[in-house]
């Protein structure tokens, strides 16, 4: 135990230095490539020499201690079915406000890349649902899947935890469907999470044949409604917010490689899993955000009195799933805050107007290419500081710019400018 506890202290500063690397890696990379190629890292936390005198106890001691960190093994012997990525075009949006387009939509024009997805299949691995780190049965690291902001950090955090916690054990096969951030926001658990069936399918294997399929969370109403619809049997259903560690007699990783941004054809199964026909879209729809905890548009009663009078306001926090859909799929017209609601967009009718506005500090382009997959017709304002100022920085996961609220110094201008839009 003394030679461990010895290797657990020196393991501290080389994890810190391979972290630091992976760091620097990652900042070099694309903004929207969901996971950095793994550089060659050819030093262990852990020497060669110790490492031969624990091989018996390895697994335990890799379960014991993230510091633990071998040179990574290649996931490729453990892949059934792979697939590369697809080249999406896009078109530029049109600024409510006038302008130039800012520059966060230039990241992805005229076109971008996703990368590869992939299904593998490890004997006896192991998957932290925290982490979204998957492991050999010996509890070597093997692949993890984030998109861009989640590694700001580096590497996942259990490679660093000091214990991991015991391991969940599920008998016969397990599919696992979890995804960074999908434990409770909608754009993630229907972006990242549910396509991943889809690829389930492409690789030739059964979803009935699966004992158990491990989700990030079924406990949101909207989680429980999609999952009915989906045909997933509630028993088979794993939490890894409830057990965050499992091991099975046989894993199945499924990989995405379009994590933010998505490619089109993840849009077209959605669409044809729980679209229903509807009448010509006629719906003039306000998404409000007034009852939220944060990213509330300022003076949002003054801004509707000042809009087209047919708009209907709705709180999506008060609507089931299937009403979403719905309200969506008959919607002309959408008004929105930037949030996850607007993962909705996907049921909307090509040609429909959408005006999306953004805070000062936080301009997010995912729906923005959404609207480009359907062919919607896709504006945007951005608002001016307020009382907050400038100063909150443009960080991708800064939490106060991400949080801050909506204001417009010129309502008369920003409603006359929706208004134009609307009418042409």
């Amino acid at each position: 135990m003394d030679l461990i506890r010895a290797a657990l202290r020196n393991a501290t500063g080389q994890s810190r230095q391979i972290n630091e690397r992976w760091l620097n890696h990652v900042r070099s990379y694309p903004s929207h490539q969901s996971k950095p190629v793994l550089p060659p890292f050819e030093c262990s936390a852990i020497t060669g020499n110790l490492l031969r005198r624990t091989a018996c106890q390895a697994r335990l001691l890799r379960q014991m201690s993230g510091l633990f960190l071998p040179p990574p093994v290649s996931i490729a012997q453990y892949k059934i079915w792979e697939t590369q990525g697809h080249v999406n075009t896009t078109n530029l949006p049109f600024p409510v406000l006038g302008g130039a387009v800012h520059p966060n939509f230039l990241h992805f024009y005229p076109h971008y890349a996703s990368r590869q997805s992939f299904v593998a299949r490890i004997d006896g691995g192991y998957y932290h649902g925290e982490d979204h780190t998957l492991f050999d049965h010996q509890m070597v690291p093997l692949d993890w899947e984030a998109p861009y902001w989640a590694l700001r950090n580096g590497l996942p955090g259990s490679l660093f935890r000091t214990r991991l916690p015991k391991a969940t054990r599920l008998k016969g096969k397990t599919l696992v469907l979890a995804a960074p951030g999908a434990d409770g926001n909608v754009w993630h658990f229907f972006f990242d999470q549910l396509p991943k069936l889809n690829l389930v399918k492409f690789a030739g294997l059964d979803l009935a044949s699966f004992d158990h399929i491990l989700v990030n969370s079924a406990m949101q109403p909207y989680q429980r409604e999609a999952f009915i619809e989906l045909g997933i049997p509630p028993e088979k259903i794993v939490q890894a917010c409830v057990n965050p560690l499992v091991t099975s007699d046989q894993i199945f990783q499924v990989t995405l490689g379009c994590l933010l941004p998505p490619d089109a054809w993840v849009l077209e199964w959605l669409r044809s899993e729980f679209l229903k026909p509807v009448s010509g879209p006629s719906r003039k729809i306000f998404i409000s955000r007034n009852r939220a905890a944060f990213r509330r548009i300022s003076s949002e009663d003054k801004l509707l009195s000042m809009l087209p009078s047919d708009l209907e306001v709705l709180r999506l926090e008060e609507m089931s799933l299937r009403e979403q859909i719905e309200a969506f799929s008959a919607a002309s017209v959408v008004i929105a805050p930037h949030g996850a609601g607007l993962t909705h967009l996907t049921w909307c009718a090509p040609g429909t107007k959408i005006v999306e506005l953004f805070s000062h500090h936080y301009k997010s382009v995912c729906y923005w290419m959404v609207a480009n997959h359907l062919k919607l017709d896709y504006a945007y304002a951005i608002g001016d500081p307020g009382n907050e100022g400038s100063d909150l920085g443009c960080a991708i996961m800064n939490e106060n710019a991400l949080q801050a609220d909506i204001h417009f110094d010129d309502l008369n201008l920003l409603a006359a400018r929706i208004t134009e839009f609307l009418l042409r």
